[in-house]
């Protein structure tokens, strides 16, 4: 605890605490682990000292690499924009039960969306572009939204619809690059979908296969419950 500070002017630490219930704990006294110690004293030090306790290996992975890209912003509210209803809601009832906000959106934002948007989308959030989207519709969504309304981003792509391609990714970063907020890509499905995200992973954009692995990233960054 005394080195942390120190430490934490260069880099955001994580933490994942084993040995939290009676049997883990019992099985850690036994071998390299003999002081792991009860768990809510651990709990207390992490956040007395601003680590970012993760509660899975999964979340370990998500949180660097999250991290990598950006650093941890002020405030819970998530955008949400997708090309996918269904996926859209799976990320916004997670941010829910992650302590995240999904706000409605303002009437100024839902004008200005409405104005350069087509027809077919749903300009709420989640901003569902539907399956008839093109790449600058997502681009189009990011900056039509006023930043003042959103603390971070989760841009879902599914890569079915024929006019949205690779050719995406280069324009989202070069919003990310310019807005400074964080902008999480969610490229939920199998191969195909994986081939086309390495788009954005070339970028340098962080790109999370599953709406739960992205919400775990958002909440990353936003400091999860609390």
């Amino acid at each position: 605890m005394k080195s942390l500070p120190a430490v934490q002017k260069k880099k955001p630490i994580v933490a994942l605490k084993v040995g939290k219930r009676e049997p883990g704990a019992r099985a850690a006294s036994s071998h390299t682990g003999a002081i792991s110690g009860m768990y809510e004293a651990y709990e207390a030090a992490f956040r007395k000292t601003g680590i970012i306790e993760a509660a899975s290996y999964e979340e370990l992975k998500d949180a660097c690499k999250v991290l990598n890209r950006y650093s941890p912003v002020e405030g819970k509210r998530v955008l949400i924009i997708t090309d996918g209803g269904g996926i859209g809601i799976s990320i916004a009832d997670a941010c829910e039960e992650a302590g995240l906000r999904v706000p409605e959106l303002s009437e100024t934002a839902v004008k200005k969306l409405k104005e350069k948007l087509p027809a077919f989308a749903s300009v709420r959030n989640p901003v569902d572009l539907t399956g008839s989207v093109r790449n600058e519709h997502y681009v189009a969504a990011l900056q039509e939204t006023p930043a003042e309304e959103y603390d971070l981003a989760i841009v879902s792509l599914l890569w079915g619809p024929p006019l949205l391609t690779g050719g995406v990714a280069g324009k989202i970063r070069d919003f990310a690059d310019s807005c400074g907020k964080p902008i999480l890509i969610s490229s939920p499905g199998g191969k195909f979908s994986r081939e086309l995200a390495s788009a954005f992973t070339k970028t340098g954009m962080p790109v999370f296969f599953t709406p739960e692995s992205a919400v775990r990233a958002a909440a990353v960054l936003c400091g999860g419950k609390k």
